[in-house]
């Protein structure tokens, strides 16, 4: 790859060897060192950003992975030289986004992409890039494209001196993050992005990929009035029934709405009766929508007016997902039964097992952005014996 910051001595003989013939180049470049020539001469832009938690756990591994350095920065040393804009060449992340997201705005030669997106869809990615170049790809060129881009493929055919650039592509780091980056690091990073999201003014800003929101400053959860005066239940089975609904009588609250399926109709509304209950709304889920990765139109709505403080999921636990990112996204204080993420299948698929760790990461993510307060209700971790475990687990995680 060409990078114009480093001014490759091959820029001379491009002229002369491909004269005419479209060129891509790369850059780090901040959008005021961009050659301005660039745009008037119609060069088209693909402005790619990652999560910038990503990229400092890819530089970590990148350090760590040269062989020839003459130093090896701790985690803590690197997490100040990728956040600090006086150490950083280019520039913060968050002043390189904004900067460039405010420069390309409205500009039809230009086209924003998010690492993250284009893992998630890369046949997606490479139609949208072929729209945006004028191109017309077919069906079995987009799919062969895809498989020469995956970082396996990319790994494999590139020179042995250059493999290790070709890490893992993952999606989330989250645990990474967690693992390799001290807390107080941590802290600081998220006081860090707060400051900065609103001091380059990302609220105005038309942000092309969900990943930025996550960094948005929250309200703190000190500040959240966290009575729970109305409810919405989610499955009012057995469980419900014995553990949630005596406190929610006894505590005086107000069920708002229920959630449940279709052919548990009367069997809830006969225990509601019969305990003195009642409900000012229900949402009836079709059985075919039992475990839905997706909330019910008819959910969706019942949801947004109930106007509950709280909301409890004691439903299957296939169906835990969709409600419990819902409640995070609107702050409302929420308590899930375990587990709270489960995919279909999970046992008998390598693939649905794998995506516990990453839906899960998802979520956390959501929770960490969210000023709502989430519980997993788990009866047992008052038990002696799982008190112990835990101090067990704890000190041994801590010691080695």
């Amino acid at each position: 790859p060409l990078f114009l910051e480093f001014g490759h001595p091959r820029f001379k003989t491009l002229d002369k060897n491909q004269p005419g013939t479209p060129r891509i180049f790369q850059t780090h470049l901040p959008c005021h060192l961009f050659p301005k020539d660039a745009i008037r001469k119609g060069c088209k832009i693909i402005y790619l950003a990652r999560d910038p938690k990503a990229c400092t756990i890819s530089a970590l591994h990148f350090c760590r992975s040269k062989t020839r350095k003459l130093y090896e920065p701790t985690p803590e040393d690197l997490v100040d030289s990728e956040w600090s804009e006086e150490l950083q060449i280019f520039g913060g992340w968050h002043q390189h986004v904004a900067t460039w997201l405010r420069f390309i705005d409205g500009m039809s030669s230009a086209l924003v992409l998010s690492f993250e997106d284009v893992c998630r869809d890369s046949a997606g990615a490479a139609r949208q890039l072929a729209i945006f170049l004028r191109q017309e790809l077919r069906d079995d060129e987009v799919s062969c494209l895809v498989a020469r881009n995956t970082i396996q493929s990319r790994r494999n055919e590139a020179a042995p001196e250059d493999q290790k650039y070709f890490r893992r592509g993952a999606l989330s780091v989250h645990s990474e993050w967690y693992t390799q980056i001290p807390e107080a690091k941590r802290i600081d990073v998220k006081r860090l992005c707060a400051q900065r999201w609103q001091e380059y003014g990302f609220e105005e800003l038309q942000i092309p990929f969900p990943l930025l929101k996550q960094y948005a400053p929250t309200r703190s959860k000190d500040i959240v009035d966290h009575t729970i005066r109305r409810v919405v239940i989610v499955g009012l089975g057995f469980h419900c029934r014995r553990i949630y609904i005596p406190r929610l009588k006894v505590h005086k609250v107000e069920l708002a709405l229920v959630v449940d399926l279709e052919s548990q109709r009367e069997s809830v509304q006969l225990f509601l009766r019969e305990c003195g209950l009642e409900a000012e709304n229900f949402a009836w889920v079709p059985n075919s929508a039992k475990c839905s990765e997706k909330l019910p139109e008819v959910v969706v709505t019942a949801l947004h007016e109930a106007n509950a403080s709280g909301i409890i999921i004691s439903s299957d636990p296939l169906a835990h997902e969709p409600y419990l990112r819902w409640a995070l996204e609107k702050d409302i204080d929420v308590l899930v039964d375990k587990p709270p993420i489960i995919p279909s299948s999970f046992s008998l698929s390598l693939a649905n097992a794998r995506r516990i760790e990453s839906d899960f990461e998802t979520v956390l993510r959501v929770a960490e952005a969210s000023a709502s307060n989430a519980m997993v209700m788990s009866q047992r971790r008052a038990h002696p014996g799982y008190r112990f475990v835990h101090a067990y687990l704890e000190q041994f995680v801590r010691q080695w």
